[in-house]
């Protein structure tokens, strides 16, 4: 079974704010750099290029977003995807523990006592009560 992200909720903002933040990053760089000394600035050259390309990922992330599996259950495993940079991550449902359900999340707790949040508002409200359906007669909450 596979869910995938919720084509109806307001991505754009979430792209509108990662457009921000990579502007605003560009801006101080050059900014800075203008009254910088050369290790200052390699220093804040370095700083600014790590958070343009992680603000360049995010924003890739939302771009495509609607193309995405987000939830996927096959195999024994739950896979949620986490973005280009991080890709899927899974979790064996034999691991599962627990099942927490939010008001904005599902909080998958395994067995290692790590939580993996899912994301209600990226997910339908008719996905979000189908998973929610499988996740509790496979957890060890039944």
């Amino acid at each position: 079974m596979e869910w995938s992200f919720n084509p109806s909720f307001e991505w754009g903002k979430y792209k509108v704010k990662w457009s921000l933040y990579i502007l605003s990053v560009f801006i101080t760089l050059v900014s800075s750099s203008m009254t910088m000394d050369v290790i200052g600035m390699y220093i804040i050259l370095f700083s600014s290029l790590i958070a343009i390309i992680v603000g360049i990922n995010r924003l890739a992330f939302y771009f495509d977003i609607s193309n995405k599996v987000y939830v996927k259950i096959a195999q024994g495993y739950l896979s949620m995807y986490r973005g280009n940079l991080f890709g899927k991550k899974e979790i064996p449902l034999t691991e599962i523990k627990h099942v927490v359900n939010s008001n904005e999340q599902v909080i998958l707790l395994t067995e290692n006592y790590k939580e993996w949040p899912i994301e209600k508002n990226w997910l339908t409200k008719e996905d979000v009560a189908k998973l929610m359906e499988v996740l509790n007669n496979t957890s060890d909450d039944k």
